[in-house]
């Protein structure tokens, strides 16, 4: 009788710690962390284009070309912390930089490669980006990791870069750049 008793002790007590645990991951897995809200817009230079980024962030540009939107002030020189970097120039720039096709992202791709020394983690992928079609690419390069999205719009190439210190960061903060991509519109 005291062994059904035990038994029967152990077995509510087995399925009440199960009822209580928390749901298992697969291994390997880690949990997507939720987005930034992005309550600030700035305007993409002269592309006639905004973005959203979350509070606390600075933006700047460079006079020209290239908007640097930063969690903190000079973040994106520094490397030591999440920057976003947007740059567009005209086709006949690329072209003189040795784009070989206009308007073709695999050439857009290969000029990017010449330009930077990244190590690439992964294939490029096809997204969107202002409506149109684009390259993504995760890399390293220069002790950051990153994610850049090029491609064509307005007779124009572009590019979209975010960076990390770390593959973590990068990972922790990619779904805040999602949204961020999703913010653009027409100023």
């Amino acid at each position: 009788m005291r062994r059904r008793i035990v038994i029967l002790v152990v077995l509510l007590a087995s399925v009440w710690l199960a009822g209580c645990s928390l749901p298992a991951l697969p291994f390997g897995s880690t949990p997507t962390p939720a987005p930034a809200v992005l309550t600030q817009t700035a305007p993409l230079t002269t592309t006639g284009f905004k973005i959203g980024y979350p509070a606390g962030w600075v933006t700047r540009n460079n006079g020209g070309s290239t908007t640097f939107i930063e969690e903190r002030a000079n973040t994106c020189d520094n490397h030591d912390g999440v920057c976003v970097v947007h740059d567009h120039l005209s086709m006949d720039a690329l072209t003189g930089m040795g784009l070989t096709k206009p308007g073709d992202l695999q050439a857009l791709l290969d000029l990017n490669r010449h330009f930077f020394s990244w190590k690439e983690l992964g294939d490029p992928e096809k997204t969107q980006l202002f409506g149109a079609p684009a390259l993504g690419l995760r890399y390293f390069d220069d002790g950051v990791y990153g994610y850049i999205v090029m491609g064509f719009v307005n007779n124009e190439g572009f590019i979209l870069n975010i960076s990390a210190p770390t593959q973590a960061g990068l990972d922790q903060v990619l779904p805040t750049f999602t949204e961020m991509r999703a913010s653009i519109a027409p100023s």
